[in-house]
Order: structure tokens, then sequence, then C-alpha cells
């Protein structure tokens, strides 16, 4: 919520529309993850939670390895496409009424900068539903923090580095998937501290 407040008073001092194409961007960064990583995680979960209640390490990360190469070998090209199309994105989707073609081209550019915290996100869910798994519900918490204070500070230094306060909601949009890369990186950090390594087994 903190992040949230931050964000907002950001976009909406940078232009009118900001709040709207801040929001937007995140709710469309959203529905392939909805399609995606919520079936992958449905699928992994009741597993997960069996292993991890049997207290069985290995096979934990044998279920997070699946589940992360699933999430991920769904998930790039999407990140990809996204990527390359954002400003089609934007225009097909919101170029009209009073939400023009201009606002709607820096929403496609707040997609293209990103599309690309899908694959952090991912982990991040993925990494919560192993300590829930485990019972840890407290572990998450230093995760979201992470995320949150990573998030309110690129938030409040996008208006000194941007060269135009319409660019300030792109980097804005960025700024939200620079949370996650840490939020992913301490999830990492703290599961590899509790269960061992993490690499990807085939």
């Amino acid at each position: 919520q903190v992040g949230f407040i931050v964000g907002n008073q950001v976009a909406s001092s940078a232009a009118a529309s900001g709040p709207a194409i801040y929001n937007y961007t995140w709710l469309i960064l959203q529905l392939p993850f909805g399609i995606v990583g919520v079936t992958v995680l449905t699928v992994v979960m009741p597993r997960l939670s069996r292993n991890a209640a049997a207290e069985n390490g290995p096979a934990v990360l044998a279920d997070l390895s699946l589940a992360t190469r699933l999430t991920m070998v769904s998930l790039i090209p999407i990140v990809a496409m996204m990527t390359v199309g954002g400003p089609a994105i934007g225009s097909a989707l919101f170029s009209y009424g009073n939400f023009g073609a201009v606002d709607a081209a820096y929403l496609g550019m707040a997609i293209t900068l990103s599309s690309f915290t899908l694959i952090p996100y991912a982990l991040v869910m993925l990494h919560l539903r192993v300590f829930y798994a485990r019972e840890e519900a407290w572990t998450p918490t230093f995760i979201i923090a992470g995320i949150t204070a990573t998030k309110v500070v690129l938030s409040l230094v996008t208006p000194m580095i941007a060269v135009s306060t319409s660019s300030v909601v792109i980097l804005l949009a960025a700024a939200n998937g620079f949370g996650f890369i840490a939020g992913a990186v301490i999830g990492a950090f703290l599961l590899r501290r509790k269960l061992g390594t993490l690499e990807m087994a085939s």
C-alpha cells in the first residue's frame, strides 16, 4: 500500500494521466501471469505443500525447480512480445476517447520498459509459496519489505532523472520491476539459507 501511494503521488505530480498510465501498465502485466503463473502455482502447490509438511527439503527444491522452469518457458516469449509490441498494445487498447494517442503511446512505452517485471514477479510469487508451504508466514514479510523499499526509493528518484515530466510515468513502471528484482534476490537468498542450493535441476 505504501508503494502504491508513493507511485500514484509521483505519477499524478508528473501528468494528469500519470496514475492511469501507471496502473493500467501494471494491470496489463498481470494478465499473462494470471493465465500462466497462477496455473503453474495451482498445479505445483499441492505437492509442494505435501513435501514441505514432510520436511523433505530436496523434494521442495525439485518442485520449485519444476515450477520455475515451467513459468519461465511460458513467460519469456510473452515478455519478448510485450517488449517489442508495447507501443502497439498501448495504442490498440487505449487510443480512444479522452485517453488519446499521446497518452496511449506513453502507456505503450511503459509496457515496453517494464515487461521484464514479469520474470522477477513470477519468481517472487514462487518463493512466497515455498515459505507459506513451510509454514514460515513471517519470512515473506522481509521479501515484501525489500520490494517496497526499493520501489519507493526508485519512485522518488524518477522525477530527478527523467528527461521530461511525461517520461516519469514510464520510469515509474520500470521502478516497479526493479522492486521485484530486489524481492527475487532476497527470496533466493533466504531459500538458499534454509534449503541449500537453488540450482535448477533437470
